[in-house]
């Protein structure tokens, strides 16, 4: 792990779903090529505790591939960047922190303006300690 954003509590987006989650975003450097990185994440997610029951579910762990370096791809089975990170707050409040300047190579705009264009009014807070160092929160903002 390169270096990771802070913890973010976010409302749940998503018919049917109950609980809060708590979102973050890592950078990595990785010699897996896109699909065996993907393939790795799902490995580490029922290693973890989740059951594959669709999107949209509550679930203990959900990781996504959102950037890898500046490839665009679409393909039946993966799509980068991820297909939903520019119209989710979850996404890009940690992504945001993290990376900036990051430019979206589909959209031709970096994520801080994707951010500052987006209009989606879920709840997302940014937590005062990070995932490793345990449990704090600081007041949400609503957008």
């Amino acid at each position: 792990m390169v270096r990771t954003s802070s913890a973010y509590e976010t409302e749940p987006v998503g018919e049917g779903l109950r609980g809060w989650f708590i979102n973050a975003a890592a950078e990595v450097e990785t010699d897996l090529d896109p699909a065996s990185l993907l393939q790795r994440l799902k490995q580490i997610e029922g290693e973890m505790g989740r059951k594959e029951k669709g999107s949209g579910s509550d679930r203990p762990i959900d990781m996504d591939l959102l950037f890898y370096g500046d490839l665009f791809l679409e393909s039946d089975d993966l799509t980068i960047p991820h297909p939903r990170l520019h119209a989710r707050r979850f996404v890009l409040e940690p992504l945001s922190e993290l990376a900036p300047q990051k430019v979206h190579p589909r959209l031709g705009k970096t994520v801080k303006s994707i951010l500052a264009e987006l209009n989606d009014r879920h709840l997302v807070r940014r937590m005062k300690t990070s995932l490793l160092e345990g449990k704090g929160k600081e007041e949400g903002r609503r957008f």
